[in-house]
């Protein structure tokens, strides 16, 4: 092939890949030199496409006023994926919903990358190795412009996933079987019926970082928390594909809908992994899956964020599940329960108590067992490491506080482990028993197994009286324009609990009649202001 006719061809492939006048100079710059050096250039716009997308979402919070910090997370196949495929930067744009319209382009930098950590580390021998690479930029969106009542999204179409998927079809370009990904993420406007409109969308999640096993249950947290309490629903969907197999589109990503991945047979939305049961996810973001075959599958959660009922965005999550038939024989471990006054730990799966107002902080216990087959075996070296922890079932607290001071234990030769949980005086909530899950985990791979003994708890509350104002109540004023008048006022509590002090009105603002609320000193059991009126 004499020169003229090679750069023809390499013109015609860098339409989709490089800028034509750049690559002509490179090569007729090289082409007088060793052609070897040809087959390397020729391979190095390949790496665009190459194989190294797990998945990954965007972010963005919102600082102060109209500015923002858009971060783009990507997890990385460090095993699987070739280095020349990891971005330096990201170039994101942002559309209008209505019609699709360009908004913004926006320059992401790649401010960091970090390995994902097994949950126990110990369990590792290569199996799983993902980077978590990490894209940020402050942006400001100006009321002016985004303030349409549709809202807008960011999106960034990225091209390849790994080649390796056993649930869809993912191969090489120039194949129409290729699957890219299309990070995603709708935000409301900036401003709403002439006000300011702040949001932060849902982050922080936690990414699955251990790989399963067949016919033994994979759980994990999938859920996101939110900066401003919105509400957040999570589903199942199909992940993203690309429009094209470009690395990265030419003129950049384009506005959507964006197509769906290509499932083989016979996996779909409602069959990600042809599990039983197959993967599903709670409302709060709990992903739980019984595998039946070996495989790397691909799914994708949707996070919907509702405020005051009303849907004003959407995070889109899509990653990779491992399965390898890589964990040791192991057997969960037992979880026994028994009152304080009963002879034997008797109460397996299900347990209730109840406790009267004058039950004491020491009494109003219960304590659990927990023993474990697998310390009886010479696989195990005759021991096991087991732990407990507590979570609420019928309500949404955090209460690990109620968790004795040391809750793991050795066991070995077949031994047990006891431990004392004690509960507070006030219930999590009034009208009836509230319900909490103490659950022990042994040390296997690649998760602990578990066993969970739901406790139902009453517990009658404590004596309470109703807070008193010991000044003057109620107190009729007029005042003469021009004039001052000043109430203060002292409440008291018997039961010496905490006081919280607010006014009501019929419908007028404090500040709009010239009316000072303040507190000058408040403990518990007693609180003490001053009502002015200007």
């Amino acid at each position: 092939m004499d020169e003229s006719s090679f750069l023809i061809s390499w013109s015609q492939f860098t339409e989709r890949h490089f800028s034509t006048s750049w690559a002509l100079f490179i090569f007729r710059l090289l082409f007088m030199k060793k052609r070897i050096f040809l087959l390397f250039l020729l391979a190095t716009p390949l790496l665009g496409t190459a194989s190294h997308i797990v998945g990954g979402e965007f972010e963005l919070l919102h600082l102060k006023d109209y500015q923002y910090r858009l971060n783009l997370v990507l997890y990385f196949d460090v095993i699987n994926g070739q280095p020349g495929a990891k971005d330096l930067s990201a170039a994101v744009r942002l559309f209008r919903k209505s019609d699709g319209a360009r908004m913004q382009d926006v320059i992401l930098p790649l401010t960091s990358e970090g390995k994902i950590d097994y949950t126990q580390p110990e369990c590792s021998h290569g199996e799983l190795v993902t980077n978590r690479l990490f894209y940020s930029a402050l942006i400001t969106l100006s009321p002016d412009v985004f303030n349409d009542p549709g809202g807008y999204y960011v999106a960034w179409e990225r091209c390849c996933r790994n080649y390796t998927i056993s649930n869809i079809f993912s191969e090489p370009p120039p194949s129409n079987n290729f699957a890219g990904q299309t990070f995603y993420l709708e935000f409301p406007p900036v401003i709403k019926d002439g006000q300011p409109f702040y949001d932060s969308t849902p982050r922080l999640f936690p990414p699955l970082n251990d790989f399963g096993c067949p016919h033994r249950p994979y759980y994990t947290d999938f859920g996101g928390t939110d900066d401003d309490g919105d509400s957040l629903y999570y589903s199942i969907v199909a992940p993203l594909n690309t429009k094209s197999a470009e690395g990265l589109p030419q003129g950049g990503t384009r506005p959507g809908p964006y197509p769906d991945v290509t499932w083989r047979k016979p996996y779909s939305v409602t069959n990600i992994l042809n599990g039983a049961p197959d993967l599903r996810i709670s409302r709060d973001g709990f992903l739980t899956v019984t595998p039946t075959s070996q495989g790397l599958f691909v799914f994708a959660v949707k996070v919907e964020e509702f405020r005051n009922k009303v849907k004003i965005g959407e995070t889109r999550r899509d990653f990779q599940m491992l399965v390898v038939d890589a964990c040791p024989k192991a057997q969960p471990p037992q979880i026994l329960g028994k009152k304080l006054t009963d002879a034997a730990f008797t109460f397996d799966n299900n347990m209730s108590v109840s406790f009267t107002s004058a039950t004491t902080d020491a009494n109003r216990c219960i304590q659990v067992q927990v023993s474990d087959p697998d310390s009886k075996s010479l696989d195990d070296n005759l021991q096991e490491k087991i732990k407990i922890k507590i979570i609420a079932l019928n309500f949404k607290k955090d209460l690990s506080g109620l968790l004795p001071a040391i809750s793991s234990a050795t066991l070995t030769n077949g031994s047990t482990a006891e431990f004392k949980i004690c509960l507070p005086a006030c219930p999590y909530f009034i009208g009836g028993a509230y319900q909490i899950g103490i659950i022990a985990m042994d040390d296997a791979c690649s998760l602990p197994l578990s066993d969970t003994l739901k406790v139902s708890v009453f517990v009658e509350p404590p004596v309470n009286h109703k807070p008193r104002f010991t000044s003057t109540n109620p107190i009729n004023a007029t005042l003469p324009e021009g004039t001052q008048g000043a109430w203060p006022f002292q409440v008291i509590d018997d039961d010496n609990d905490p006081l919280l002090i607010s006014v009501l009105t019929n419908g007028f603002v404090l500040k709009d009649a010239g009316i000072n609320f303040s507190i000058s000193g408040q403990q518990n059991g007693s609180a003490s202001g001053e009502l002015i009126w200007n």
